[in-house]
């Protein structure tokens, strides 16, 4: 039997597109025969995600990742992550879906499936008592502070201001190294700081400081993912968002106020 080359072009081209097309839908395969969408959220930045007083973790992308659940046709499985851990949480496979208060940086887009547009933004700003006598980011230079690990401008703050960096693994500790005072003060996004200002126990401290450092947030899928059905579903749900303003409407529900980002 003889098979002419240009035959074995096309018999190779069925093959592969094939293949594609299978590796293509595997997630959302995966997903529709699981009959649930796993989620990785905060649990400690209140009110994106948060537990609440029954356990259970609700916010504002908790909201949004509901939606994206109800698209898909399929339950919302929830499943906490930190900022040090969602991206292997997602490259391995335990996770389908990050929404967590997580920016779009260089770094980001080349470890995992960054998802456009952007759905929220944010910027850094400090947290420190009321008595401190800081007026500027230039008073800072060789302070210790307090950093979340992983948080994308912490490398970019410690070398423009020589800071002295107490890193800790998620906001509780910070708080609690804060009120402790074995910092200066706590560098962290300004959209979690402001809202903690709102709460009784903290009318004690302020954030009088512009925020700088500005950075969109993003969702993301696997890397291999980011061009897939699952990849584009989710894109598109985020520029439904925009468009209907369902976004705003959840700042309206969970007591934000207007991002000028999302205005």
């Amino acid at each position: 039997m003889i098979i002419r080359f240009s035959h074995l072009l096309i018999l190779l081209s069925y093959f592969f597109t094939n293949a594609l097309a299978a590796s293509d839908s595997a997630r959302l395969d995966l997903i529709k025969s699981r009959g649930a969408v796993i989620v990785g959220v905060k649990n400690d930045y209140p009110p994106w995600a948060y537990y609440d007083e029954s356990g259970n973790i609700v916010g504002l992308e908790v909201d949004l990742a509901q939606d994206i659940a109800d698209r898909l046709g399929v339950s919302l499985k929830l499943q906490a992550v930190t900022s040090s851990n969602r991206i292997s949480q997602l490259e391995q496979g335990s996770i389908d879906i990050i929404i967590a208060t997580m920016g779009d940086t260089v770094k980001r887009r080349q470890q995992t499936g960054i998802i456009e547009p952007s759905y929220y933004s944010s910027g850094a700003t400090i947290l420190i008592h009321k008595k401190s006598p800081l007026k500027s980011w230039a008073e800072l230079y060789g302070k210790s502070v307090c950093l979340t690990k992983n948080t994308y401008f912490n490398r970019d703050l410690i070398e423009r201001f020589l800071l002295k960096p107490q890193e800790y693994e998620g906001t509780l500790d910070n708080m609690a190294a804060l009120q402790f005072g074995k910092c200066s003060g706590w560098i962290y996004d300004d959209t979690a700081l402001t809202r903690l200002l709102q709460e009784p126990r903290w009318q004690e401290f302020k954030a009088p400081l512009d925020s700088i450092m500005l950075i969109p947030w993003t969702l993301a899928v696997k890397k291999s993912e980011k061009n897939s059905t699952l990849g584009l579903l989710v894109s598109d749900a985020v520029i439904d968002w925009h468009r209907t303003g369902k976004i705003l409407a959840l700042e309206e529900k969970w007591k934000i106020g207007e991002s000028k980002f999302i205005q």
